[in-house]
């Protein structure tokens, strides 16, 4: 297959961020010094409509490396993290106090989401639990997302700093993009309380708690929700059977500190990965190749797709995933395809269907030498040059 220079051109991917405008974001915004470092790149889009690069940078002369995730429509940083080989062995006491890293993640937050900051409350996150679970070795801030006053939980940004060097080790931004739930539409606070009682109720119950002091369990007697913490919907008045946190992203304006007036330097290795992903044929050629081979129904969606390279960046995949499942009629179905980015190769592809589960009883349709020949067709037309050598 021919290729088609396509993720350099961003609109072609229907993406305003490309990899050098990634990877220079990614730069500016924790002043990144990547000489001597092995560089690698992947691109990642998912039905909630999110697009994202992958980059990551490992040091030729340490156990050092950093990874960071830009979203490609907003170039909004959405999660760092750091590592170095000197956390494995944490110095004991804490050479900084909270309030000097606290200090120092303002400013983070403050730099990479200048406008979204007085959108945001930092939590309360000082009880011993959170201190002896969570990052022992930094300092963990929370700051949630504030909507006219209501805190909207699991939206907001996380940062955690190194107790001993102030070092930012870790960030994550989470922000749901579009139309949120009118709060004057939700039922009293009173009845929501009556509400919440009876549906989820309190039950007398013992309960095993693990004391860090003596380090031994502990039986104790508790009141635990019977049901489970069923969060209320607020709007219906019924307890939400299944939830999670959605991971949209607001398109607000492109993040990274005002990324449009500042640009990095990119090492050479750097500049050669931008050089190679625009060699790679394009995520809509990538997807008419593999819907040549790969069965997929009408009820069926796109839910994954994903650029990952390999061989330090030389060659790469393309990888998708499409999925249906009705839990009602005890239906589903699954179907996934990966391809060479640069020669449209199919690589593999899969599908499972809970009619296949369903093996009718009696002779097989098709013989084993039906089979075989059926095999063999395919794989004549995926691969014949490989196909002749086997």
């Amino acid at each position: 297959a021919s290729t088609i220079p396509v993720l350099a051109d961003v609109s072609q991917n229907n993406i305003r961020i490309d990899s050098k405008k990634a990877i220079e974001i990614a730069k500016n915004s924790f002043n990144l010094n990547t000489n001597e470092y092995d560089f690698n790149q992947n691109y990642f889009e998912s039905q909630d409509g999110l697009k994202q690069w992958e980059l990551s940078w490992n040091s030729r002369k340490a156990e050092d490396g950093i990874s960071i995730s830009i979203d490609a429509d907003t170039g909004d940083v959405i999660y760092m993290n750091r590592w170095k080989g000197s956390y494995n062995s944490p110095s004991k006491l804490a050479k900084y106090k909270k309030e000097d890293a606290l200090k120092i993640a303002d400013e983070i937050a403050k730099k990479l989401q200048p406008e979204k900051y007085n959108d945001i409350k930092l939590k309360d996150t000082s009880s011993k639990l959170n201190n002896y679970y969570y990052d022992y070795d930094s300092y963990y801030f929370q700051y949630v997302r504030q909507v006219n006053g209501i805190p909207f939980i699991g939206n907001g940004i996380n940062i955690s700093i190194d107790k001993n060097t102030l070092e930012l080790r870790s960030y994550n931004f989470i922000w749901t993009k579009g139309n949120l739930p009118d709060p004057s539409k939700a039922v009293g606070l009173e009845k929501g309380k009556t509400i919440f009682n009876d549906k989820n109720g309190l039950e007398l119950s013992y309960m095993i708690k693990y004391d860090l002091k003596t380090k031994n369990n502990k039986a104790g007697l508790v009141y635990n929700l019977k049901s489970g913490n069923r969060p209320i919907d607020a709007i219906t008045g019924e307890p939400l059977q299944g939830y999670y946190y959605n991971t949209y992203y607001d398109e607000a304006g492109v993040g990274g500190m005002g990324m449009e007036k500042q640009s990095a330097n990119l090492t050479p290795e750097e500049q050669e990965k931008v050089e190679d992903i625009s060699k790679y044929i394009s995520k809509e050629k990538a997807l008419e190749i593999g819907k040549e081979y790969i069965i997929i129904n009408e009820n069926q969606k796109l839910t994954y797709a994903s650029l990952n390279s390999y061989n330090n960046g030389k060659n790469a995949n393309w990888y998708f995933s499409w999925d249906y499942s009705n839990p009602e009629k005890n239906e589903y179905t699954y179907s996934s395809i990966s391809i060479d980015a640069l020669s449209g190769e199919i690589k593999n592809f899969y599908r499972s269907d809970s009619s296949l589960d369903r093996i009718p009883e009696g002779k097989p349709k098709y013989t084993k030498e039906q089979s075989k020949e059926m095999a063999e067709k395919l794989l004549k037309k995926i691969a014949p040059n490989r196909f002749n050598q086997t």
